[in-house]
């Protein structure tokens, strides 16, 4: 389910920057080459597809072809959503270099302490 969600929200936030005017030639580049690269992949090597069938599918009866067919239809997908995961993680790390630009020292002083204090808090409470 939460895959799904970032799947979801990966995709929504690429819609978001390619209608915004944000380098979608890039991005779609990237999508492209990955798809090029799962192509020869799969090409090359047959191997037998392992994984597990989506929430609530096993309930329903499948036979061995259905679930070789769901692993493969997933292998053929996941190249591209870890192409476009990395694609998510360096647009929100430029997203909080900018926010962090527009700080003061002082205040980028401020949330470094503050962020200290949240991280001890943590710490705190997983060790009990």
């Amino acid at each position: 389910m939460l895959r799904k969600k970032l799947r979801a929200g990966i995709l929504v936030a690429l819609a978001g920057l390619m209608l915004a005017g944000s380098t979608p030639n890039r991005l779609m580049v990237n999508l492209a080459q990955a798809q090029e690269e799962t192509d020869t992949t799969e090409k090359k090597t047959r191997k037998k597809p392992r994984g597990r069938v989506p929430n609530h599918y096993g309930k329903l009866g499948l036979s061995p072809k259905q679930k070789e067919t769901i692993y493969g239809i997933q292998a053929k997908y996941q190249k591209q959503i870890e192409v476009l995961e990395q694609q998510l993680a360096e647009l929100e790390q430029q997203e909080d270099e900018e926010v962090s630009e527009v700080l003061t020292d002082d205040q980028k002083e401020r949330l470094q302490e503050i962020l200290a204090e949240v991280e001890a808090k943590r710490k705190q409470r997983t060790s009990e």
